[in-house]
């Protein structure tokens, strides 16, 4: 998921920011709700959990170091950062952002190619894969060799995979992995906001996708 409203004036937003309701707190790692942060030039997730205790002030804490998230992230993390939310328990929780909308008219985001990455749009807006502006990225006629979009639901822990076409058969743009159909197809008036994707790019070399306002 992703946030994407900004404390007002600097298109950012804090973990502490968000209003927890029935979300799992504790005092460590291990029994607390859990937000990981994917940075595709390591490989590696960066992880907070929701404190709650004697020893601190009640929020998101860094799991390796104990430090606040306003800590590491005094100015936050910009508007559509993605992210994982691991939830402990059985039962549903909710959280509440506020704030405003990012006020550029876009917002690019450097893939890096060869890898993993964790994407979500900036603007509070559906998404329809197909109204992305793409640059050097690459594109084919299945799934072998084209860059990929990765839906998780969790609900079935399962993933829902489309490529990026490019071929005498079709018009270019995303197609469902498994069906063949075309995203619009499949969801005509688009993913919900704050729905966030892995976006798997081939290559060696960077591309970018622009979200436009």
């Amino acid at each position: 998921m992703t946030v994407q409203f900004g404390a007002v004036g600097t298109g950012t937003f804090s973990l502490n920011d968000i209003k927890t309701e029935s979300m799992t707190a504790g005092e460590g790692s291990d029994d607390a709700d859990l937000v990981q942060f994917w940075n595709p030039a390591t490989s590696g997730y960066e992880m907070y959990y929701l404190y709650s205790g004697p020893d601190a002030e009640d929020g998101w804490y860094n799991a390796e170091t104990d430090e606040s998230f306003d800590t590491d992230y005094p100015a936050g993390l910009p508007v559509g950062t993605a992210f994982w939310y691991i939830a402990r328990g059985s039962d549903y929780g909710t959280g509440t952002t506020s704030g405003e909308v990012e006020s550029a008219d876009d917002v690019t985001i450097t893939i890096t190619k060869g890898n993993y990455n964790l994407v979500a749009s900036a603007y509070p807006t559906v998404l329809k894969l197909n109204s992305l502006v793409c640059t050097g990225l690459t594109a084919g006629e299945g799934s072998d060799d084209a860059d990929l979009i990765q839906f998780w639901n969790p609900a079935t822990s399962g993933y829902e995979m489309y490529y990026l076409y490019s071929g005498p058969d079709a018009e270019d743009g995303w197609y469902n992995a498994e069906s063949d159909e075309s995203f619009d197809t499949d969801y005509p008036a688009g993913k919900p906001a704050g729905t966030a994707f892995w976006y798997i790019a081939r290559g060696s070399d960077y591309g970018t996708i622009k979200f436009v306002k």
